[in-house]
């Protein structure tokens, strides 16, 4: 059996509320929605549908990265968006990428590829996701929101969890399979 799976880290609590409290100052929401707190996290690797009975050797090959990887520290860079035929889909906070992070990153990378997944082709660009536009939004609306800095918000990642997503009516589900701590 297969199952739809991603590995990402959450954001501390105090820096999610800081960054959450300037977007709802900065945006109010009308025709769209937030996406729920419970759903806010920094995707490192989107996997897709992998192997249920391969599970256990991917969390092998995690707690070994894992092992391998001390805590670091992180911080946001500003709120951007994301267009797919120059139409706004997406509203993110970017996270400045760091060495750390971008070590944790390619060797997450490279242990999939001892599952038969490719690596990305596309540059590595950690963000949150904040909401999903689904009606016509000017984008010249998001002019405040665009050019804060967020920069001085800053947090600590000390693991980084492999979920399970389920795809539903309602929405994606997502839950824990596995936390794994960094050293």
């Amino acid at each position: 059996m297969r199952i739809r799976a991603f590995i990402a880290f959450e954001i501390e609590s105090l820096a999610l509320n800081e960054l959450l409290n300037i977007r709802n100052d900065l945006f109010s929401v009308s025709d769209n929605k937030f996406e729920p707190n419970d759903k806010l996290h920094i995707t490192l690797k989107f996997i897709g549908d992998i192997e249920e009975k391969d599970i256990p050797k991917l969390e092998v090959g995690l707690k070994n990265i894992a092992n391998n990887n001390s805590s670091f520290n992180l911080s946001f860079s500003k709120f951007g968006i994301f267009k797919r035929q120059r139409i706004p889909v997406v509203l993110w906070a970017g996270i400045n990428l760091n060495s750390e992070l971008q070590k944790l990153y390619s060797e997450i990378e490279n242990i999939l590829i001892e599952f038969g997944f490719e690596k990305e082709r596309k540059y590595y660009k950690p963000h949150l996701t904040l909401m999903r536009l689904k009606k016509n939004n000017i984008i010249q609306k998001f002019g405040p929101f665009l050019e804060k800095d967020l920069s001085n918000i800053k947090f600590n990642v000390n693991e980084f969890t492999l979920f399970k997503s389920e795809l539903k009516k309602s929405g994606s589900v997502y839950s824990i399979i596995r936390k794994f701590n960094l050293k």
